[in-house]
């Protein structure tokens, strides 16, 4: 396989027909999808394209959203002893990393995983909330209460109390905002507050947090260990994930205007989320839905690039869909996932999608619909140079 530095753009692998090496362009802001049914090489690809990106002059910064753990892997280098890795030649390192903890490390971690964490060289930086940075809304949502009965109309008070007199607040300012509210009843504030140290169990919030766009930087590849968090009706993952998103889309904002004052370069930046149906579902709403609609539709501007990768494209928000400039599918057989899908069929193709899938007959194999170039091509994803924590391929 061509080394990297002879290859325009980001190297996915090679052509199934004419064995030429595969590439997706990277020098401007891309929304792209990986999809694939369970098996099939999704988050392996995810892999691929983030070692890519890593390699890239200048270096973007990449940040990985990992609800499932398993990209810490990618500190460490590919085993040269299984089957289908590169030759002996080609270098195989294992990455600089850091992984973004939401909560205390020290209580999401056993202590065998943070010494191994630090025999792989893995930065790790705990990362706390403001509550400040939720409207009442999401605390609303956060908390499965709605705004217009007692519940939501007390939280919201107490929050919007705090908004207008600080810009930053802790939980016990929270509570005593509700202890101080006259208009709302003792079993209310009882019910409140039981919800409020429920919150505070989670060590997520601090009124003082780590400045999220200072820490993601091009120097290592980022993770946001959204594994650790329960994927339960608290909708913890998503409020994570907002914030952080929320933060960095503002923070490029702002350089683009500094970037357009002074003539500098506009720092690059991509977002790189998996299982993403879990935080842009179709028809219901997440606490992260709307700002990663703003990114994907928003982003250009302010250099900031998507790669979602989904086992589920029908579950996908169809205005997200709407915006992906290319395409890297596995094989899909659901009948839902395959639809979605195919309805990002493009005229240049020949045939539809659907059509190229079923030539698709093992793991690693993909179609790639680039829009930027108005190609379609059938390829093998290159094998990986950093250690894939989930199943090899």
């Amino acid at each position: 396989m061509p080394a990297l530095s002879r290859v325009e753009g980001l190297t996915l692998g090679h052509d199934l027909k004419t064995r030429e090496p595969v590439t997706l362009a990277a020098d401007h802001a891309r929304v792209l999808l990986i999809c694939g049914k369970r098996g099939s090489g999704k988050s392996y690809t995810l892999g691929v394209l983030a070692e890519e990106l890593f390699q890239q002059t200048p270096r973007p910064c990449v940040l990985i959203v990992d609800p499932v753990g398993i990209f810490w892997t990618m500190s460490q280098a590919a085993d040269p002893k299984k089957p289908g890795l590169p030759a002996p030649r080609a270098r195989q390192a294992g990455l600089p990393l850091q992984l973004l903890v939401p909560g205390e490390p020290a209580k999401m971690y056993p202590e065998s995983l943070r010494a191994h964490f630090t025999r792989c060289g893995i930065a790790i930086e705990r990362l706390t909330l403001d509550p400040a940075e939720l409207s009442s809304d999401a605390w609303c949502e956060l908390f499965a209460l709605s705004i217009n009965e007692p519940l939501g109309i007390a939280l919201s008070r107490a929050v919007q109390s705090l908004a207008g007199s600080t810009t930053s607040f802790d939980l016990d300012a929270v509570e005593e905002a509700l202890q101080r509210d006259p208009l709302s009843q003792d079993r209310t504030k009882e019910a409140l507050l039981n919800r409020l140290s429920m919150a505070k169990s989670w060590g997520l919030f601090a009124a003082t947090s780590a400045d999220v766009t200072a820490t993601v930087t091009p120097a290592r590849v980022n993770v946001l260990d959204l594994a650790v968090l329960d994927y339960g009706p608290q909708g913890l993952r998503s409020l994570v994930l907002a914030i952080v998103a929320r933060r960095l889309f503002t923070h490029h904002q702002r350089l683009r205007q500094q970037a357009l004052a002074s003539a500098a370069a506009l720092p690059k930046l991509w977002l790189l989320i998996d299982e993403a149906h879990q935080f842009i579902p179709q028809g219901s709403s997440t606490l992260a839905k709307d700002t990663l609609i703003r990114w994907v539709k928003e982003g250009r501007q302010p250099g900031l690039s998507c790669i979602l990768a989904s086992q589920q494209p029908g579950s996908l928000e169809q205005d997200v869909l709407s915006q992906c400039d290319a395409l890297i599918s596995h094989k899909l057989t659901n009948l839902e996932d395959l639809q979605a899908a195919n309805r990002l069929s493009q005229a240049y193709m020949g045939s539809e999608l659907k059509v190229y899938l079923r030539h698709l007959k093992q793991p690693g194999q993909a179609v790639l619909v680039d829009d930027a170039r108005e190609r379609v091509a059938m390829l093998q994803v290159r094998p990986r140079r950093t250690r894939h924590g989930g199943g090899e391929l």
